[in-house]
């Protein structure tokens, strides 16, 4: 699995019941129905806009019409086959809503501010959250260049620090407000990690693909790990700093599934990079990694349970950190 030198922070849960969902009148798409089997959705545009690509402006005009701040300078560009799908060029994690937000049809922008619409159609919604610092001190206009080929099933929103998939409303900075291509701004205060979820809208995935880019600040990473690496066979993943040594290890199945971290030592050699906890950890961790014939093999033990992770080719695909 492949070396990541981007981290990407976790998610944080944090509960919410459904009961608190508001009832919810119109979501705005563009398609004169909702794809078979669903209804109760309807259509807020005007006669004659009943196409995914009916509704787009030049440049001048849209930044007229909407107030967007368009892209002066891209800091980073993610493109990506369908939702649930890796990116080739950003790390990403994945995972499932119990509802979706509402599509207001209003595209966000950095002033004023846009609030939150809220929750709407609950379902298993499938999501792709990317993470990103604005590594520069003072707050910054960030827009997002949303492109999509998925029709009406996609979604975008962004997120101070870290998405949480059960309370859509936390943190919340802006949205795309519809289904289609096009901008969406919001702030971001300096230093300040944000995300940028990408949502599935009728449950059967994103597949026609879709593209995004960051711009209005430089670019940074939020994880504290410069390394990370998965187990071929969906066991854990190990992630390293690898100055300092620090560690976290997730174990992704069984009865120990969690994450956990430690301080440790590191030693180097050409052909091994050895990461170890410090003597006297709850928890004994051990990686060993190649960097010649990019392996690594890892185990974390105690009086408890064992687990371990084995990384044939740390090139072939992404590994996610996460921030403590």
């Amino acid at each position: 699995m492949k070396t990541s030198y981007a981290g990407l922070a976790g998610l944080c849960i944090v509960a919410l019941s459904l009961a608190a969902i508001p009832a919810m009148a119109q979501d705005f798409y563009y398609n004169s129905a909702p794809p078979s089997g669903r209804a109760g959705e309807g259509n807020s545009l005007p006669d004659g806009c009943n196409g995914l690509n009916d509704v787009k402006m030049a440049p001048a005009l849209q930044e007229e019409t909407l107030g967007l701040q368009l892209p002066v300078s891209t800091c980073a560009t993610v493109t990506c086959a369908s939702i649930g799908t890796d990116s080739p060029n950003w790390p990403s994690v994945h995972g499932t809503l119990p509802y979706r937000m509402f599509r207001d049809g209003v595209p966000s922008v950095c002033s004023p501010s846009k609030t939150c619409p809220g929750p709407y159609s609950s379902g298993t919604f499938h999501y792709d959250a990317y993470q990103f610092l604005n590594s520069g001190s003072s707050p910054a206009c960030v827009t997002v260049m949303f492109t999509t080929n998925c029709g009406t099933d996609v979604f975008a929103a962004a997120y101070q620090g870290t998405f949480s998939p059960t309370d859509i409303c936390a943190g919340y900075l802006g949205d795309i407000g519809s289904s289609t291509s096009q901008p969406f701004s919001f702030m971001v205060p300096g230093g300040a990690c944000f995300s940028v979820i990408v949502t599935d809208v009728w449950e059967t995935g994103c597949q026609g693909g879709y593209s995004f880019s960051i711009s209005g600040i430089a670019c940074g990473s939020c994880s504290p790990y410069d390394m990370s690496f998965s187990d071929d066979f969906g066991r854990s993943i190990v992630c390293v700093d690898s100055k300092t040594g620090a560690w976290q290890y997730n174990v992704l199945s069984g009865l120990w599934k969690g994450v956990y971290t430690g301080k440790g030592s590191v030693s180097k050699t050409a052909d091994r990079w050895t990461f170890r906890s410090l003597a006297g950890s709850p928890r004994l961790m051990l990686l060993t990694y190649y960097p010649q014939m990019f392996r690594a093999t890892a185990s974390l033990g105690g009086s408890d349970f064992v687990s371990q992770l084995s990384d044939r080719n740390t090139k072939d695909s992404h590994a996610v950190c996460a921030a403590n």
